[in-house]
């Protein structure tokens, strides 16, 4: 229980945040030198929206972003803003500093967009900053001033200010997922074609001494949040493992709860646990990583919820979910999706329109400065 104890962190998207105003400061102004700072203010983590990064269909991706003063959900927040339409396959988005970066998978490009002004400051064109042709972004993390990309290629570690090639780790292993702490870079690998060779590899940035976890419990991971001596990561289960989230340390891989998708909120691991039928009605859990225990968070839950993640700011619980398919009652996966909001004990709030097939959802958030 003490271990337990001593690595949890305020965490948001798929970096950590420590919500404590201070440690927060260095997080979003490593790569923000412009922010206005006053020597009696004191910084306060707040956000102004969430955006909901969809890959969509032969027609593009979409940047969904619903905005929490206003209420005001927009479809499309990248064309009318940047002036032109995002790249097809877009598969992760995150903000980090003043700025805004979105993964287009097909187009092999990280779009880059002030915070701010809402206007393009450009695109890392991966083929040509990595010389790795097929170099297309999977997914971003950020921490310290550093742009993290996983590509077919492996991790490629980006300056955020002059967009300049700093590293690249696990050279030539595909890498499909990721996430950063201060000191860890940990690194999901894809599993080959018959369901072998996945693998969760954690990376020293002081040292670059790296340990991989492999077998059955780590065959299929997906989504990886950092916690500092840990990490948490979706595994896809499989050859009758079932799908869980798993937490690493080292190189062993032990099982928390089953579940189909997962956050981290603070203090909170909220899961959506497997149904037990194509159609059955799902419900969302909540694990406390200080006490192990898990409760049912909701059963107003959308039919089949697929992706999530929790406000740093206010805790709620953003949940994106396929809508049912009037024909065959199972996920329709070619229609606009819905992305519902709970607050933090579990009632239902709103449910917004997004777009098809939600690949991240990541906040809006910066640092206010409150004077004191």
């Amino acid at each position: 229980m003490k271990q337990q104890q001593n690595y949890i962190h305020k965490l948001a998207g798929r970096t950590s945040l420590l919500v404590v105003a201070i440690a927060v400061c260095t997080l979003f102004t490593a790569c923000d030198n412009k922010e206005h700072k006053l020597e009696s203010a004191l910084p306060i983590l707040d956000s102004r929206g969430v955006y909901v990064v969809c890959q969509g269909d032969e027609q593009g991706s979409t940047l969904a972003y619903v905005g929490f003063t206003s209420g005001a959900t927009v479809g499309d927040w990248f064309q009318p803003n940047v002036g032109r339409e995002l790249g097809p396959a877009a598969t992760d988005g995150l903000v980090y500093g003043d700025k805004l970066y979105i993964a287009t998978g097909a187009e092999g490009k990280v779009e880059v967009v002030n915070r701010k002004s809402r206007k393009s400051v450009g695109q890392i064109d991966m083929a040509t900053l990595t010389g790795d042709t097929g170099s297309t972004p999977n997914g971003l993390a950020a921490a310290d001033g550093v742009l993290y990309i996983a590509t077919p290629q492996g991790v490629t570690a980006v300056d955020t200010v002059a967009f300049s090639l700093l590293r690249k780790y696990s050279a030539g292993v595909a890498a499909s997922t990721l996430a950063v702490s201060h000191t860890t870079l940990f690194i999901g690998h894809p599993a080959n074609a018959d369901g072998t060779g996945g693998s969760v590899e954690a990376v020293s940035l002081a040292t670059g001494e790296s340990t991989t976890a492999t077998g059955p419990l780590a065959s299929s991971p997906a989504t990886i949040v950092a916690a500092t001596p840990y990490a948490f990561f979706l595994d896809g289960g499989g050859n009758g493992v079932a799908a869980g989230v798993r937490r690493l340390q080292g190189a062993t891989v032990t099982t928390v709860t089953s579940a189909a998708c997962m956050c981290i909120g603070g203090t909170k691991l909220y899961v959506s646990k497997p149904s037990a039928t194509a159609t059955a009605a799902p419900t969302l859990n909540v694990y406390d990583l200080q006490t192990a225990e898990e409760r049912v968070f909701t059963t107003d839950v959308p039919p089949f919820p697929c992706l999530m993640e929790a406000d740093p700011v206010t805790g709620h619980l953003f949940v994106a979910s396929y809508q049912k398919d009037p024909q065959t009652g199972l996920a329709a996966h070619a229609t606009g999706c819905q992305l519902t909001e709970y607050d933090s004990s579990g009632s239902r709030l709103k449910t917004y329109d997004i777009g098809v097939e939600p690949r991240a959802i990541f906040f809006d958030t910066f640092l206010n400065y409150v004077e004191y």
